[in-house]
């Protein structure tokens, strides 16, 4: 992945560019692993309220003790409100899509037409020769983890088409 790639995902992933950062350009020391780890609906308002719960203050969790956090803005490609599967499809490959569609580009209509299919963190790594793998508390066949192997028009489809 160029600067120029990573510079692109900066624009709709922050997080994941600051990870490829440090592993990609950074040299010649190389990360051994590089770990995305995605909290659904995790902002900053939903953190803060996790360590009031569990610790009585704001700022008290282990990630919000981190040097770096990342924000990013994974709005879909056609509205401001967006769902796990546009906003997933924006974290993993930088580029924004409707609502319902998975890894694809936002040419696609959810359950009417698909869009060109889009390379994914997973699949950059993995043409590099990297291990990868995905872990998850929800189906595998969720929207967010989905949108790292799938590329389908519509959020809910499994099996064969």
């Amino acid at each position: 992945m160029s600067a120029v790639d990573i510079r692109r995902w900066a624009c709709a992933s922050g997080v994941v560019a600051l990870l490829l950062s440090a592993t990609l350009v950074a040299q010649p020391q190389r990360a051994k692993n590089v770990i995305l780890f995605v909290a659904d609906a995790g902002g900053i308002p939903t953190l803060n309220a996790a360590s009031i719960h569990g610790y009585g203050a704001a700022r008290r969790l282990f990630v919000q003790q981190m040097p770096h956090i990342g924000l990013s803005d994974t709005s879909a490609a056609k509205e401001m409100v967006t769902d796990s599967a546009a906003a997933m499809t924006a974290m993993v490959t930088g580029q924004r899509t409707n609502n319902g569609i998975l890894s694809q580009s936002a040419t696609a209509l959810r359950r009417q037409r698909d869009g060109e299919p889009l390379t994914t963190i997973l699949e950059y790594a993995e043409a590099r020769g990297l291990a990868t793998g995905i872990v998850t508390n929800d189906s595998i066949a969720g929207a967010t983890p989905g949108a790292l192997y799938a590329k389908v028009n519509e959020r809910d489809a499994t099996g064969p088409s």
